[in-house]
């Protein structure tokens, strides 16, 4: 038996009846949950991410009885880059510029810090932001300045613009960290930049709208790639005042268990997408897909992975062969990469021998010219020769394979913007609908389609086809996202008593738990909890 805790002697001995009495070691170690929650809003320019954050701000403190702290990032870049400077003015000097100006300008130094500093330099401020106020909280309870204490605080961190501030804030705080993506189409936004107080151009609220979107420069704003990694995303679409306020109201009910709440078809959709998504083997990426009928019920899944002989994709632990790449030759190499390498190949010996021809061999500017075509984002994005069925296509196989009623007006769920060869089966399959998460740059879904499909609409907007039946829609999600789903709706302890329980929301901790402690520390608590028990116990004799 390992080595005794020291007690003190002054301790009488206890019963197995008086500990019985007394909180588990589960309950105490549950007691060091923290409270404090930090919330990041992500969302394109235009879309009022702005209002979201504010509507959590004051949600949280006058039902949940939280104080909290908001961080408006653009204000961040302003003040961080006029302290560099030592320009004390900059600020005011940025506010009275015009509006097109002013957001350009903010962008043009938010690049200049990540470039400088690291794509997370804001996420950082942030973390330096959040750990300054809770050393003061903790001087004003006398408290000493290493002592992790919970405390009803809640942070809202007002706009996130690339993955990488995500990354470090998820990484940082884990658990206690959410993620909320405010959606909104393109045309509604631009109307809203265009209008006042605003009064953009049409072509400076265009032209800022596409760079916000994302840029080619590794440090610049990186909107979509960063709102896919939302835990909750929210639809601000129209000026309803009730709309948003009950859409935030049902994620803090669920982050806190205050009221219960079952999944939407959207959200139970999306889920089955995500885990199909988990089957696929593919070494690309992992796409799912969910078919959803008029009333609601899910009539096929799908993933993206290569197709085996007989009907349906290869997979784990099914009999005979898995000749998925993975498995092949140790899953060195892709085979559509092979197929893209060798097209490289080809181009680079026409090069050569077109300067031979010409008596112009210069090895550098052959390299040279060869790496620019390599680049190019439409030789490296060939989606032509993979293996894998993709996502969508499986989940449209599948149905006809088994037999299954019609597509027409079906709805589509897909982890994924469709790529262009998914656009021609849904539209040719009947499908009114498609929701989607991740966006997917590679996608020519709309150029080349769009008679027949569209995007930046409102879910309740009807498009007419050229003579035909409504167009298509391609949607953002809205909802909890998938990664959230188990997380927020799997509840506990919904009876008390025979009735519904009722918890008190100014009490209430987030039911995704976040410890104040290290494992470390948990283990050190146990041993010192076992220890004093083992010593200061009586047992009655046999």
């Amino acid at each position: 038996m390992p080595k005794a805790v020291k007690t003190q002697k002054s301790v009488p001995p206890r019963t197995v009846t008086e500990l019985l009495s007394e909180r588990s070691l589960s309950e105490i170690l549950s007691s060091r949950q923290t409270e404090e929650i930090v919330i990041g809003v992500c969302g394109p320019l235009g879309s009022g991410a702005d209002r979201v954050a504010k509507l959590f701000k004051e949600k949280l403190e006058h039902v949940y009885r939280y104080t909290t702290d908001y961080i408006k990032l653009s204000g961040v870049i302003a003040q961080c880059y006029a302290s560099l400077t030592n320009n004390k003015k900059l600020l005011t000097e940025i506010n009275s510029y015009p509006e097109a100006r002013r957001i350009e300008k903010l962008q043009d130094l938010g690049n200049e810090l990540r470039s400088i500093f690291g794509n997370d330099i804001l996420s950082q401020f942030s973390v330096e932001h959040i750990a300054v106020n809770r050393q003061e909280h903790l001087k004003k309870l006398k408290k000493p300045k290493e002592e992790l204490i919970s405390r009803r605080f809640a942070t809202i961190i007002d706009s996130l613009k690339h993955p990488d501030e995500y990354a470090l804030l998820s990484r940082v705080y884990g658990k206690m960290f959410y993620l909320v993506g405010v959606l909104c189409p393109e045309q509604t936004r631009e109307g809203r930049l265009t209008k006042k107080p605003r009064g953009l151009s049409k072509e400076d609220a265009v032209r800022l709208i596409e760079r916000d979107r994302g840029e080619a420069v590794e440090y610049g704003q990186q909107l979509l790639k960063t709102i896919q990694h939302s835990d909750f995303f929210v639809s601000n679409v129209t000026e309803n005042v009730e709309q948003i306020p009950n859409t935030v109201n049902r994620f803090l009910d669920l982050m806190f268990n205050k009221k219960i709440h079952t999944p939407t078809v959207h959200e139970y959709a999306m889920h089955a997408a995500h885990s199909a998504a988990m089957r696929s083997g593919c070494m690309s990426r992992q796409v799912g897909a969910a078919i959803v009928n008029e009333c609601g019920d899910i009539i096929a899944t799908g993933r993206n992975d290569v197709p085996r002989c007989g009907g349906g994709l290869y997979t784990e632990g099914a009999l005979g062969i898995d000749s998925r790449c993975l498995r092949e030759a140790g899953g060195k190499q892709c085979r559509s990469d092979l197929f893209k390498r060798d097209i490289l190949d080809k181009i680079s010996e026409i090069i050569k021998k077109h300067m031979q021809t010409r008596g112009e061999i210069c090895v550098g500017e052959i390299d040279s010219l060869f790496n620019r075509i390599q680049s190019m984002p439409e030789l490296r994005g060939l989606i032509e020769f993979s293996r894998s069925v993709h996502a969508e296509m499986d989940a449209i196989t599948t149905i006809a394979r088994n037999g299954y009623s019609s597509l027409k007006n079906a709805t589509l769920y897909c982890t994924t913007f469709p790529c262009h060869h998914c656009a021609r089966h849904i539209v040719a399959a009947g499908i009114k609908k498609v929701y989607y998460v991740e966006p997917y740059e590679k996608s020519l879904a709309i150029s080349l389609h769009d008679d027949s499909m569209v995007t930046d609409v409102q879910d309740d907007e009807s498009v007419a086809g050229n003579g035909l039946p409504p167009k298509v829609k391609i949607l953002p999600f809205e909802g909890v996202a998938p990664k959230q789903f188990i997380n927020l709706f799997a509840v506990s302890d919904r009876k008390k008593d025979g009735s519904l329980a009722q918890p008190d929301v100014q009490l209430a901790k987030p039911v995704v738990e976040k410890f104040m402690d290290t494992y470390k520390e948990y283990e050190e608590k146990v041993t010192i909890y076992l220890r004093e028990k083992l010593s200061s116990t009586t047992l009655p004799k046999k």
